[in-house]
């Protein structure tokens, strides 16, 4: 048997009320573990903390145990401009039109 649990000391919160609006890490939670055929515990009270329980039986016959690791590829797609790093793809070129320099009447003679 696996038994996992996670604790924090945190604000807590009611178990008997829905999670707000944009909170979807125990119902993601709980999702996973519904794959699994496995349960859920929360424990938590305001004020209190968490403890967020997960007892797993060694069953090799259980959906998700037994079968090999997923193994994810890298993408093949093209990364769009947004998620590259700074400077990515850019070389360095000189500008086109050179900074302006001090004025004078003179013509310039460059030395060598």
């Amino acid at each position: 048997m696996l038994l996992l649990d996670v604790a924090d000391d945190g604000a807590g919160f009611a178990t008997d009320t829905p999670s707000p609006a944009g909170r979807y890490g125990l119902a993601g939670m709980r999702r996973r573990v519904t794959r699994v055929a496995g349960t859920l515990a929360i424990e938590s009270a305001p004020g209190d903390g968490t403890t967020v329980n997960h007892p797993r039986l060694s069953d090799p016959d259980a959906p998700g145990l037994g079968r090999p690791p997923v193994v994810r590829r890298p993408s093949t797609r093209p990364v769009s401009r947004s998620a590259r790093p700074a400077g990515f793809g850019r070389s360095a070129r000189r500008p086109r039109h050179p900074a302006p320099g001090p004025t004078s009447s003179r013509p310039r003679q460059d030395r060598w």
